[in-house]
């Protein structure tokens, strides 16, 4: 498959990859470390290489389960960590096993049908247990350049992602299922609109766009630039949204 394959070139550094995990890990270990209690029985869906796994070790939670559908061989000594190479869904529907917090970085956004999915995750989760989410947001300069690309031409502007969250939208899903105590904060600003961002789409338009002229990429780009220094940020300029809440 094309994404299990970039997944590969991402890993042996073969390809330019602007959108690592490591920060969206370390923002939730420092706000959300309450979360990760004593003996608490943990969930990652989505889990990819544990590559961010080291950020978690020093919480003295009891299990951590992690899911992903692709095996990435990566060996880490923790009797805690108990590896489910199968698909988030399958995994969802098979389980009887039910967990204290259940957090998703950067997954959820691969599933054409958020609600179905949510709805079993929330079947997973303890009485008062926890739920991390964090997705991919389009709601910002850089986003939006994207989805004008993908709804106007029909353009692939990313391997992975199927579904693209319009602000509120996540909240209101979760409140259709019960959660409560929902909270949303954006973060990593600067690939929304600033430098990150800058990076991002030089190298990811002349992808998109096949055969467009580096001139014409460069001018825009010089253009985004221009608007993103009078840009007035807001909750959803971040590249990427988190949401927290309570079953």
């Amino acid at each position: 498959m094309k994404l299990k394959k970039f997944y590969k070139k991402i890993q042996q550094n073969k390809v330019k990859y602007f959108f690592g995990s490591k920060d969206i890990y370390k923002y939730l270990t420092v706000k959300y470390k309450k979360f990760f209690f004593k003996d608490s029985s943990i969930l990652e869906l989505g889990c990819g290489n544990l590559e961010n796994y080291k950020h978690l070790q020093k919480f003295k939670y009891k299990k951590y389960t992690a899911v992903d559908w692709i095996n990435f061989d990566q060996k880490i000594n923790d009797k805690r960590l108990v590896k489910k190479i199968i698909p988030i869904e399958k995994y969802l529907k098979i389980s009887k096993e039910k967990f204290d917090l259940i957090f998703l970085v950067g997954t959820l956004e691969h599933f054409g049908k958020p609600l179905n999915l949510l709805s079993l995750i929330k079947k997973r989760l303890n009485k008062n247990g926890k739920i991390i989410l964090t997705y991919v947001n389009y709601y910002n300069p850089r986003g939006l350049v994207l989805l004008t690309l993908k709804n106007l031409l029909n353009m692939q502007v990313s391997l992975s992602d199927k579904y693209e969250y319009a602000p509120n939208e996540l909240e209101n899903l979760m409140k259709k299922l019960k959660f409560k105590k929902i909270s949303s904060k954006s973060i990593r600003h600067t690939a929304g609109y600033k430098d990150l961002a800058f990076k991002d789409l030089e190298q990811r338009l002349p992808k998109v766009i096949k055969n467009i002229d580096k001139k014409r990429v460069q001018t825009f780009i010089k253009n985004f630039k221009s608007y993103s220094k009078i840009y007035n940020p807001n909750k959803y300029s971040g590249q990427i949204m988190i949401i927290d809440a309570k079953l």
